[in-house]
């Protein structure tokens, strides 16, 4: 998986998996980091898809909450 589909929250990483219409953010576990890559340990199954670039789901979301 390319590292600009996880998103680091301190001790926690997370993805935008999706779920229906739209998208779930998931903890996964991860492991080595090579390059543009990043090695998914657990939290996703090989079928689940995710979100490409999670940090802009992420200011996404944060700006429609803020408009609220």
């Amino acid at each position: 998986m390319t590292k600009e589909a996880v998103l680091s929250l301190g001790m926690d990483k997370i993805v935008f998996s999706k779920a229906g219409g739209g998208f779930k953010a998931v903890k996964i576990n991860t492991g080595i980091i090579h390059e543009k890559h990043i090695q998914i340990l657990s939290g996703l199954a090989l079928a689940d898809s995710v979100a490409a670039n999670a940090q802009y789901l992420m200011d996404s979301e944060s700006f429609i909450k803020i408009k609220n």
